[in-house]
């Protein structure tokens, strides 16, 4: 029982270890579309077109890229916590067919 329990732990660290170089270009990768997509946004609140980009100052900057950084962070969270637990009932799916 005991040798079963650390085969289980030491496959969901793998697992874990596995995953982490997938968040580790998620997390950028959606930082980086969601700040253009907030620029579009920005640019389409000062001048009412969706063509071409406008710059906001840097105190708006500031609290865009904050929120871009939050959101991203919490995208790359509930994807890791999804790709996880569908790993887990895939893991114990197989076990049962076994």
């Amino acid at each position: 029982h005991d040798r079963r329990h650390h085969s289980q732990l030491a496959g969901a660290c793998n697992s874990a270890r596995s995953r982490m170089p997938n968040q580790l270009i998620i997390f950028p990768v959606t930082c980086f579309f969601f700040f253009l997509e907030a620029l579009v946004h920005y640019h389409i609140g000062k001048t009412g077109s969706a063509f071409g980009l406008s710059w906001p100052p840097p105190d708006e900057l500031a609290k865009i890229a904050v929120s871009i950084v939050i959101c991203s962070a919490l995208s790359s969270s509930v994807t890791a916590a999804i790709e996880s637990l569908l790993e887990r009932r895939s893991a114990s799916a197989k076990k049962k067919s076994s």
